[in-house]
């Protein structure tokens, strides 16, 4: 019911009043909404949250490339879902993106990173991304007969 008509959510809820509102946060969509969603559906099958999810992975993917890493794993599952070339398209193109921020450095705290400083939770998000988007890829590639 929090879902804007263009894929996002705003950043809080209030249960009290049933009163979405703030901004509408990339990272704060990427990160927590639709992972959540990715998860429930996972769980229930529900043509609903399906139908959310697309629409918010779309309002991400269209709102800004830079936050597309933080669905890629939504887009391979999504891909692996409905099949549409798109979302795998979309994934691709996301592990294209990362490779090109990659870092090549001496120190070898910084070489190979992405970001633009160390951190350590981050790559949590990809190690748990990576499985489904080679899931995906795969078989698209299978499915090319390559």
């Amino acid at each position: 019911k929090g879902q804007n008509a263009d894929g996002s959510f705003f950043e809080n809820y209030n249960p009290m009043t049933g009163e979405w509102s703030g901004e509408k946060h990339h990272l704060y969509m990427g990160n927590y909404a639709v992972p959540a969603l990715v998860a429930y559906h996972e769980l229930t099958q529900d043509k609903e949250v399906l139908s959310a999810l697309e629409k918010a992975v779309h309002y991400l993917v269209g709102a800004n490339k830079d936050t597309v890493p933080t669905v890629i794993n939504a887009l391979a599952y999504l891909y692996l879902r409905t099949g549409k070339i798109e979302y795998v398209q979309d994934a691709e193109n996301s592990l294209k993106y990362l490779f090109s921020q990659q870092q090549v450095s001496s120190d070898p705290l910084w070489d190979g990173m992405i970001y633009k400083k160390l951190i350590y939770h981050r790559p949590n998000s990809y190690l748990f991304s990576v499985p489904w988007v080679f899931a995906a890829l795969e078989e698209n590639f299978e499915k090319q007969g390559l």
